[in-house]
């Protein structure tokens, strides 16, 4: 029985692909994704592209190295956006590139692949809270503290790298770009 299941599961998600319900985040013509502005801007400040981000290179090489990037994150804008870019508005004469969002398209899964490069199936943050198995405490992942008391991981002996299965890579950049955080 649980075969069956299983095999209908993947027909119903391989379905909603071909109807256009789901979208592969890179199969096709799909826009570049946030994993490949993350990939892209680390470029800038030393960190290798591997032959699979071509996506990450188009972007490179659209946004250009020859001048001066400012890349600033606006959380939750959503569809006040479509305001900004309207003619008169704020944003009305920016260049824009669209992107794929990562899913789950969570605040704190778009901020730890902007920071990683890596896809949240494989950075491991798909929200705010994370349950840490091993210590059993619930986590607010980013600020790096337990849930509840709001006392830092480390005072219960938990180390970043234990958390985060990607490492950030800020450090790598850090030398090279000029960062504000």
């Amino acid at each position: 029985m649980g075969v069956a299941v299983a095999s209908a599961d993947v027909e119903r998600v391989e379905r909603w692909f071909r109807d256009g319900d789901l979208l592969h985040p890179f199969e096709g013509d799909a826009p570049p994704s946030t994993v490949d502005l993350a990939r892209a801007i680390a470029s800038f400040g030393g960190a290798p592209l591997s032959d699979a981000d071509d996506r990450a290179a188009e972007l490179a090489n659209r946004i250009g190295s020859d001048r001066p990037l400012l890349f600033v994150l606006v959380d939750g804008l959503g569809c006040v956006f479509d305001e900004l870019a309207k003619p008169g508005g704020l944003l009305a004469a920016a260049e824009g590139i669209q992107l794929r969002s990562v899913f789950p398209s969570t605040t704190a899964a778009a901020l730890t692949t902007l920071a990683t490069g890596a896809w949240p199936s494989e950075h491991g943050v798909p929200a705010w809270y994370t349950h840490l198995h091993r210590n059993d405490l619930t986590a607010t992942i980013l600020p790096f503290v337990e849930r509840n008391s709001e006392r830092k991981l480390q005072e219960f002996g938990i180390r970043p790298s234990e958390a985060f299965a990607y490492p950030s890579r800020m450090a790598s950049i850090e030398g090279h770009l000029r960062t504000y955080h």
